[in-house]
């Protein structure tokens, strides 16, 4: 068996081969292309394994790599430099340790998404991403009117009446211009983000695992389309503490002389999942018991703390339902 540690970057990767024994069998650099990356393991015969860790272009090398190899594992990056640090650090270096680690079975492993959920998590992300660019140009154009000295006579300057407002406010010539080109980009931003909304709508009604997730307060086709592709398979949890863990939902703990501080949360983990279950915690807080918690909360802690914890709850309640595969009824949660 050969142990393969390949230290990714961009446009290209750096490896290490290792035996049973520990001894280099052969180093080097390698372009990120499918023949170059097949090339490097081709020699094993198939009798290897191979680790890299997360960055942003994993998936294309991981789906080149794994038909050629016994097994490929995707590393959890803060997780082996906490197991390995070194303080001279080098490409060469960071392969070589990540192939001992192979070797020796101590790799810290990631979930490795399978192509199709990997392609539903970008394609939700690029729409999220369409949506607060629109968002940004509203604020520009606020902006602009600000340093103009306008103040609109309606309540949403995007509106039938706002646009026609903003069509003909009194503005200097540079800022008219401005405002024209941020509406124009907003425009087509708008069109984009309707398109996509009915798609996500859509596909929401054709999944029974969303339509069960929608039984839930707070969570629409987005939230529950969002839940089942940045989590993946749900029964990779074993408990819902560790999913509102991942989604860096979990109070930060310090322990110490039989004392411990529970403080913010986390903030570890995946970032789009804890966005949208915050987002949805906020229509949640004005629904039934959900709506009582958050007010109950909100009362002690204040609104931000409300959220975080509806949020919290939300996250456990879709957990439950998803790995049941039962509707949420309310007093349940």
């Amino acid at each position: 068996m050969e142990y393969y540690g390949m230290d990714v970057h961009k446009r290209y990767s750096v490896f290490t081969c290792m035996d049973d024994k520990g001894q280099v069998v052969r180093r080097g650099r390698v372009a990120n292309n499918k023949e170059e990356l097949c090339q490097v393991v081709a020699p094993s015969g198939g009798a290897a394994k191979v680790v890299l860790e997360a960055t942003s272009n994993w998936g294309y090398i991981f789906d080149v790599l794994e038909p050629w190899v016994e097994e490929v594992v995707m590393a959890h990056p803060s997780r082996v430099k906490a197991i390995s640090s070194a303080k001279v650090k080098t490409d060469r270096i960071d392969a070589d340790i990540l192939a001992h680690l192979l070797r020796a079975d101590l790799i810290p492993a990631a979930y490795a998404a399978p192509p199709q959920v990997r392609d539903q998590r970008e394609w939700l992300r690029s729409r999220t991403s369409v949506v607060r660019m629109a968002a940004q140009l509203k604020n520009r154009i606020h902006a602009v009117l600000a340093r103009s000295g306008v103040n609109a006579p309606v309540s949403d300057v995007f509106g039938k009446g706002g646009r026609a407002w903003l069509g003909q406010v009194d503005l200097r010539s540079m800022r008219r211009d401005i405002v024209e080109r941020y509406l124009c980009l907003l425009d087509a931003l708008g069109e984009d983000i309707r398109e996509t909304t009915a798609q996500v709508r859509r596909q929401a009604q054709d999944d029974p695992r969303a339509r069960l997730l929608m039984t839930i307060p707070g969570i629409g086709p987005l939230t529950s389309l969002m839940f089942l592709a940045e989590v993946g398979d749900v029964h990779r949890f074993p408990d819902a503490r560790h999913l509102v863990s991942y989604a860096g939902l979990a109070p930060r703990v310090r322990a110490s002389g039989g004392k411990v501080h529970l403080g913010h949360i986390s903030k570890q983990g995946s970032p789009w999942l804890r966005w949208v279950f915050t987002e949805a915690a906020v229509t949640a807080g004005r629904i039934g018991c959900l709506g009582e918690f958050y007010r109950r909360v909100q009362r002690r802690a204040g609104r931000q703390a409300a959220i975080i914890a509806t949020a919290r709850k939300l996250l456990v309640i879709a957990y439950h339902v998803a790995k049941k595969g039962q509707p949420y009824r309310e007093g349940t949660g």
